[in-house]
């Protein structure tokens, strides 16, 4: 598993600090149990940032018990747009969840190349995404270096993985091994919904009425998740729903 140097954090602190700026490590790697995580256990930050960023990396970034969970860099970027001001910096490509029931790190490093490989392959998107193992490497056949891997099997739901993943390595002593996870798009990007201070149609709906007015977001949200907004035609705040790409639903009493 590769690592960056302590020296080149420190300076890369140093600077953050200095400048004003915030700086946001991505946790290549983090053995934790995946249900009880926040956004922001996934990160570490330099600098300081306004307490609507820190209410967003409060939220769950929860996932099933022994399922590693991948938190692509886009998925930070699109939650936190409009919240960190000018000039923040994401450091790293993605984080990824590993349960410490896993336990050895050559198994741990290996599934961290193959989930960078598998990303590489463009099929994770912007959203994060869980993945439950099926069939784990066998520790004999593990090699020494990063082994080259071959796509037998992914089922994809709209361009993106999503269900039996199925690769194969050259592992040690010239050994053909497998690993075979099963992915499932986990949690959606705020791409998907709606980004803080952009404009977005509100719909009012009280039983069967529907009223639908402009408002601006005052957060962030993926679809599914809560969302404030903004209506300057009544002059009032009203807490939604996000419900799609600049949507949002709000139930009223």
């Amino acid at each position: 598993m590769r690592r960056v140097p302590l020296l080149a954090i420190v300076v890369l602190l140093a600077a953050a600090t200095a400048s004003g700026a915030a700086t946001l490590y991505l946790r290549r790697v983090v053995s934790a149990d995946p249900a009880c995580l926040t956004v922001g256990d996934l990160l570490q930050v330099a600098g300081e940032i306004p307490k609507a960023a820190q209410d967003l990396l409060s939220r769950s970034a929860a996932a099933p018990a022994q399922r590693m969970l991948l938190v692509p860099a886009a998925f930070f970027r699109d939650l936190l747009a409009g919240s960190l001001g000018e000039g923040a910096t994401f450091v790293g490509n993605r984080s990824l969840v590993v349960p410490p029931v896993l336990g050895e790190e050559d198994v741990v490093g290996l599934l961290d190349r193959l989930v960078e490989w598998l990303d590489g392959q463009g099929g994770f998107g912007r959203g994060a995404v869980e993945l439950e193992i099926l069939q784990a490497p066998e520790r004999s056949a593990l090699p020494a270096a990063s082994p080259g891997f071959t796509l037998v099997r992914a089922e994809r739901t709209a361009g993106l993985l999503s269900g039996v993943v199925e690769a194969t390595f050259q592992g040690a002593g010239n050994r053909t091994s497998r690993v075979v996870l099963r992915a499932r798009q986990a949690i959606p990007s705020a791409s998907d919904g709606v980004r803080s201070g952009e404009t977005v149609q509100v719909f009012f709906r009280r039983g069967a009425v529907t009223i639908e007015m402009e408002g601006r977001a005052l957060s962030s949200a993926a679809p599914g998740q809560g969302v404030t907004v903004w209506v300057a035609e009544s002059r009032h705040s009203f807490a939604g729903t996000a419900a799609g790409r600049k949507v949002v639903d709000v139930e009223l009493p």
